[in-house]
């Protein structure tokens, strides 16, 4: 699988990014590791997480970074990967950017990773009456300060995430919600989520930004559909995606694949680096995801008549 470089730094990254966001809450610290290690062994090198992930979970704030810390921290481990975090998210169920917090998340972050530097930092949210080179300078502030090596940021708009792009000479990444779903998808009941859509996804093919790609399963939406369990409440259950699930299953079926492989192929063959982020519980279902053949398939056949 090619490798991609992260902007404006010598590290490189198999494509497929481990999502953390459930570390310790669906899967206790040993399984974590055990993964972990699997993943390592497999060729995977990029993990992702954030400040509030785990919070959801009563007890402790900011768990997932604290494992991932502690598994890190064990000799040889910390050189094997990449790691992305964001922080700036806000109160849990009120996000928003807020450029003090965003400091102290940052530091926050370096403690409980364990770590003097952060490979990947994105700000998980965006602030819209906040100046977008107010914002950048923070940024470059983190990185000229040795914390950062690359910067990020996560659910902006178009408008503002060309301007920051420019800010950094293209030496940043974006993290936005996408998968072969989205297209035809309904829109966000939160509004401070941001997907992929037609001109941000032209920009990014003229820029050759790099980007990770949040829900890149589409919350295994198609599994679902082709079993038939359909939830109304679910965003990607549009007439076009039940569509898509039955084209899909055709392609796997005349190409020996299977779904999930074609709806990872959408992504890592695009004309620009994308590393899907995928999440898992299972050493199973990971062994599957680290052997398939992704970048093996003609994207022309994911076109669905």
């Amino acid at each position: 699988m090619t490798r991609l470089q992260i902007p404006g730094t010598e590290l490189t990254v198999a494509p497929l990014c481990f999502g953390q966001g459930g570390i310790g809450v669906d899967t206790t610290e040993a399984e974590a590791a055990y993964l972990l290690d699997m993943f390592a062994d497999m060729g995977g090198n990029f993990l992702d997480t954030a400040r509030v992930y785990s919070d959801w979970v009563p007890g402790e704030t900011g768990r997932s970074e604290r494992i991932l810390g502690d598994y890190l921290s064990v000799s040889e481990r910390r050189k094997r990967f990449a790691v992305c975090t964001k922080g700036g998210h806000g109160p849990l169920h009120a996000a928003g950017l807020d450029l003090a917090s965003a400091r102290r998340d940052l530091d926050a972050s370096l403690q409980a990773l364990r770590c003097e530097c952060i490979d990947v930092y994105c700000l998980h949210r965006d602030n819209e009456n906040l100046p977008v080179e107010e914002i950048f300078a923070m940024l470059d502030e983190m990185k000229r300060a040795g914390k950062i090596r690359c910067m990020g940021i996560s659910n902006w708009k178009l408008d503002r995430w060309e301007k920051i792009h420019a800010l950094a000479g293209g030496a940043i990444v974006n993290q936005i919600g996408w998968s072969i779903a989205t297209a035809a998808a309904r829109p966000h009941t939160d509004p401070t989520l941001v997907d992929m859509d037609a001109e941000t996804l032209e920009f990014h093919r003229a820029s050759g930004a790099f980007t990770m790609a949040y829900h890149a399963q589409a919350r295994g939406y198609f599994v679902k559909a082709l079993n038939g369990n359909f939830d109304p409440n679910d965003r990607l259950d549009t007439p076009e995606n039940r569509h898509l699930a039955i084209c899909l299953q055709e392609i796997a079926t005349k190409t020996a694949a299977s779904v999930m492989e074609l709806v990872f192929a959408f992504l890592l063959q695009q004309q620009f680096p994308v590393a899907p982020i995928f999440s898992t519980k299972s050493p199973e279902r990971l062994r599957e995801i680290m052997e398939s053949r992704m970048a093996n398939f003609d994207l022309s056949q994911m076109l669905c008549p």
